[in-house]
């Protein structure tokens, strides 16, 4: 199994004017508000590191941050409607925003990576080797590359 998953810079006040169009009432205004952030996403994806492990794997370390951790990232999208919205404008199967990053930046020495080697082989029963520790660092670097005024996406499609 093999999906892809990439991570995304968006200025942060786009962000915020389409969770407050979501927060409103969606309309075709907020459909065509996603498609350009999604663009924006795609357009800065080759500026992040993206091509080192799998989606899957990143679907795994997000589980054991929520498990081990304590860390929801799923938590971090503010509008309730924010996931389903993006899911059905852009055909993703999963969207995370990293609004806040220094809960997870304080991982960062704190990660047991053979523990997280485990989560994962257990969590699709196979070896997946180091990918955890892969799918980590990529996550920590592409959060530390992320300016003040820029949210982090990263998108499984």
């Amino acid at each position: 199994m093999s999906m892809i998953g990439n991570f995304g810079i968006c200025p942060k006040s786009n962000y915020n004017h389409l969770v407050n169009l979501l927060e409103k009432n969606p309309s075709p205004e907020t459909d065509a508000f996603i498609e350009e952030i999604y663009s924006i996403l795609q357009e800065s994806e080759g500026n992040l590191e993206n091509d080192k492990c799998s989606g899957e794997v990143f679907l795994a370390l997000f589980d054991y941050l929520k498990t081990a951790h304590g860390i929801d990232v799923h938590n971090n999208i503010v509008a309730e409607s924010f996931g389903e919205k993006w899911r059905a404008a852009t055909e993703d199967y999963d969207i995370v925003v990293f609004n806040e990053k220094d809960p997870i930046l304080s991982l960062e020495n704190a990660i047991n990576y053979n523990e997280l080697a485990e989560y994962i082989n257990d969590f699709y029963q196979t070896d997946y080797n180091n990918a955890g520790q892969t799918a980590c660092s990529v996550l920590f670097r592409n959060l530390k590359s992320t300016k003040e005024d820029e949210v982090l996406i990263w998108h499984l499609y």
